[in-house]
C-alpha cells in the first residue's frame, strides 16, 4: 500500500520563490520536486523480494509479541533480619563465638519453584549490629552459592559498641556470575536461600560480659539480582492479550477495491524455553476507518495447539516451532487482505505448563530463551486496484509566499512524470482555510497513466510519460494565500492495456516513478 500512497506526491508541494524586482513581464520556473520512487530499497529487508519471473513479491516478517521468561523469573529484593541474644549472664573470652547459625530463608517467588539459578549481577548486603564493648568479627558464608565451584564467603569487623549506643558494620558481597542452589539446607526443597553467619569476639581484645540485653542483629539484603539461567518449575501461567497495530496509510482509504492473489499468511510460535506451552489465536481482525470489521476465518482460529518444549542446553539449545498457516484454500485470507483497514488486531492466549509439573521441576530458561509469536506474509506483488480512493489532508503555509503570490497575475503548477508502475492515478486538489472552509478547488484532475501504456526502456520495462498542468488565475492565486490545509484525493486503478479493465497486474523489477514538479508565476510589468 505504500506504493499507492506515494502516488500522492503532490502533497509535498511547497513554495520557494525568488524576490527579485523586475521591470518587465517575467515567467519564473521554480523547481519544487525532483524525485524518483523505486522499490529497490525494500528488497531483502523483510518486506519485499523477487520471484523467478523477475516480479516483486511481498515477503513480510513482523514480530507480534515476545514472552521473555527471564523477565518473569525474577528474584525480588529480600531483607532477612535475625536477632541473637543469651538468656544467661556469662563472661565472653577473646575469640569466643557469639553466633554460629546456619539458616534458610524462603524467597517470595510467585508461581515459581526454583532449584538453581545463575546470577548475572546482584549483591548481598550484610549489616551486623554490635552491643559489646569490643570488636566483633563476622564471617559470612553462603554454603550453597558458588563462583567457579568455590563457596562464596566474606567477613567484616565491627567496632566496639554498647547496648545504649551500638555500633554497626556493613559488607556488600558481589554475587555476579554466581551459581545459587535453592534446594535448602537438606537439598529437598525449592526457593530457599541458605546462609551462615558466624560472629566472634575479637581474639586480640578483652573479655567482656554478655547479658540478655546484648542483642546481636544481622540484617541481610538480597538486592538487584538479575538472572541468566534458572531451573525448576515455572508454574502454570496463562496469558491472554491483544496486540493492536495501526497501518497509517490505510487510514486514508475512502472507497474502492483492492484485489490480491496467492496470499500465504503464517503465524509461527518459536519456543526456546525448556517448558511445554499451548497457544490459541482467538481472533485476527482488521477494522476500516468507517468501522467495518473483517475477521480472519479458518478452522485453525480459536483452537489451541501444543507448543513443544525446547531441547538441549546452553550452546546446544534447540527451539521448537509451532505454525498456523492461512492460505486461500483454508481461510478467507484474500478477502481479509483486500478489506484491510488501518487497525489490525490479534487476540491470543498462551499457557505455560498446561499439564502442570510434568517435567519433575526440570523447566529451564537460558539467556536467549523466549516464546516469540511471528507473522510471515508472502504473496506476489500482483495487485488489482479498482477505483481505490485515498485522501489525505496536510498542513501548508501559502502565506509565507504572500509577496510573490501578490505580484503574480497567473500561476501554473507543472508536473512531469515517467511511470514504470502498472498503476493509473488521478489526482485532485482542494485548499482549505483555518475554518476548514474550501478556498480553492482545482477543477480539472491530473492524470498519471499506467506505465503499461508506454514504451519499453533499456531494461525492457514499459514506461509512460505525462505532463500535468494546473492553471490558476488571479482570483485563485489570491484565494490560495489564505490556505492552511491541502486535501489531496487520489483514485487509482490497474487497467489491463488490452481491455482497459482493472485487473491484478505484477510489479516488475526496477519499476519506478520519476516526478518533477515546477511552479510557474507570471508577474505584471513594474515600470
Amino acid at each position: 500500500m505504500k506504493l499507492v500512497y506515494l502516488f500522492l506526491f503532490l502533497t509535498t508541494i511547497t513554495f520557494s520563490c525568488r524576490k527579485d524586482k523586475a521591470s518587465w513581464d517575467a515567467d519564473y520556473m521554480i523547481p519544487l520536486i525532483n524525485d524518483s520512487l523505486t522499490l529497490v530499497d525494500y528488497v531483502n529487508d523483510s518486506t519485499l523480494g523477487l520471484n523467478t519471473s523477475g516480479n516483486y513479491q511481498l515477503d513480510l516478517h513482523r514480530e507480534l509479541f515476545r514472552f521473555d521468561l527471564s523477565n518473569e523469573v525474577e528474584i525480588p529484593d529480600t531483607t532477612i533480619t535475625s536477632s541473637f541474644s543469651n538468656a544467661l549472664t556469662f563472661n565472653v573470652p577473646p575469640g569466643f563465638s557469639i553466633i554460629d547459625d546456619a539458616q534458610e530463608k524462603s524467597l517470595s517467588l510467585s508461581n515459581l519453584e526454583l532449584s538453581t539459578i545463575y546470577i548475572e549481577k546482584g549483591q548481598i548486603e550484610v549489616t551486623v549490629k554490635n552491643t559489646y564493648p569490643t570488636n566483633v568479627i563476622a564471617k559470612i558464608l553462603l554454603p550453597k552459592t558458588t563462583k567457579s565451584g568455590v563457596i562464596v564467603t566474606d567477613e567484616l569487623t565491627i567496632g566496639p559498641g554498647t547496648v545504649a549506643n551500638p555500633s554497626y558494620g556493613t559488607k556488600t558481597i558481589d554475587v555476579a556470575y554466581a551459581n545459587m542452589d535453592l534446594t535448602g539446607l537438606n537439598s529437598n526443597s525449592f526457593n530457599k536461600f541458605v546462609y551462615n553467619i558466624i560472629v566472634k569476639s575479637d581474639p586480640n581484645g578483652p573479655s567482656v560480659q554478655s547479658t540478655s540485653s546484648n542483642v546481636t542483629v544481622v540484617t541481610s539484603k538480597i538486592k538487584n539480582l538479575e538472572l541468566f539461567y534458572a531451573k525448576g518449575y515455572f508454574g502454570n501461567r496463562k496469558i491472554k492479550d491483544t496486540v493492536e497495530t495501526d497501518v497509517e496509510i490505510l487510514k486514508n482509504w475512502i472507497s474502492g477495491g483492492l484485489d490480491v492473489q496467492d496470499v500465504d499468511l503464517n503465524i509461527k510460535i518459536t519456543n526456546s524455553i525448556k517448558a511445554m506451552g499451548r497457544i490459541k489465536i482467538v481472533d485476527l481482525t482488521t477494522e476500516k476507518s468507517n468501522g467495518t470489521v473483517t475477521h480472519l476465518n479458518s478452522s485453525q482460529m480459536n483452537v489451541a495447539q501444543n507448543v513443544n518444549s525446547a531441547a538441549g542446553a546452553w550452546s546446544t539449545l534447540s527451539s521448537s516451532f509451532t505454525n498456523f498457516s492461512f492460505t486461500s484454500t483454508n481461510s478467507n485470507i484474500e478477502d481479509f487482505i483486500e478489506n484491510a483497514g488501518p487497525k489490525i488486531k490479534v487476540i491470543y492466549e498462551f499457557e505455560l505448563n498446561p499439564l502442570g509439573n510434568n517435567t519433575l521441576s526440570n523447566n529451564e530458561v537460558f539467556p536467549e530463551s523466549a516464546v516469540i509469536l511471528d507473522l510471515d506474509l508472502k504473496m506476489p506483488l500482483t495487485i488489482g486496484l479498482d477505483e481505490l480512493t485515498l485522501q489525505d489532508t496536510l498542513s501548508v503555509n501559502f502565506a509565507k509566499n504572500k509577496t510573490q503570490l501578490e505580484r503574480a497575475k497567473k500561476a501554473q503548477i507543472i508536473v512531469d512524470t515517467e511511470n514504470g508502475f502498472p498503476i493509473k492515478g488521478e489526482i485532485m486538489l482542494k485548499v482549505l482555510n483555518d475554518l476548514n472552509e474550501t478556498v480553492l478547488t482545482i477543477p480539472n484532475s491530473g492524470i498519471i497513466q499506467s506505465g503499461l501504456t508506454g514504451i519499453p526502456n533499456s531494461y525492457g520495462l514499459y514506461t509512460s510519460k505525462d505532463k500535468i498542468l494546473w492553471d490558476l488565475d488571479e482570483a485563485q492565486i489570491i484565494a490560495l494565500q489564505n490556505g492552511t490545509k491541502m486535501v489531496v484525493t487520489g483514485v487509482f486503478n490497474t487497467p489491463d492495456p488490452s481491455t482497459s479493465l482493472s485487473t491484478p497486474l505484477p510489479i516488475k523489477e526496477k519499476s519506478f516513478l520519476s516526478t518533477k514538479v515546477y511552479l510557474s508565476l507570471t508577474y505584471q510589468n513594474e515600470l
